[in-house]
């Protein structure tokens, strides 16, 4: 197919102002997520992968399996919607006192989002 420029899950991306590690979890969009794939200094460009399963830091909390997840202003994971960015599902339940929790990044669409009514 000729005009087909690239596949929708690795995106090219260079961080304007902070550099990041490959594995960061990183902003590109309105509750649009990747995680970097190598590490990147500031104006490097590189890939950022934007679809699968990404083991992510986790705020305090417990996640159920399932559970849509949000991305705070310290990066961490939460399934606390409140002044937060949606980023996918809980692949797997995490305990509260968990580091990590397992994402499904950009899965679905962010229910709080939907009025019910």
């Amino acid at each position: 197919m000729q005009n087909k420029i690239q596949g929708t899950h690795l995106v090219i991306y260079a961080p304007s102002s902070t550099p990041v590690k490959g594995g960061d979890l990183v902003k590109l969009g309105d509750s649009f997520y990747g995680v970097a794939v190598n590490d990147l200094a500031v104006n490097e460009t590189g890939i950022v992968d934007t679809d699968g399963v990404f083991e992510l830091p986790k705020a305090t909390g417990a996640v159920t399996q399932g559970a849509p997840l949000y991305v705070g202003s310290d990066g961490k994971v939460t399934a606390t919607a409140t002044d937060k960015a949606y980023c996918g599902r809980a692949f797997a339940a995490a305990g509260g006192s968990d580091a990590t929790v397992k994402v499904m990044l950009n899965f679905g669409v962010d229910p709080s989002a939907y009025n019910a009514g």
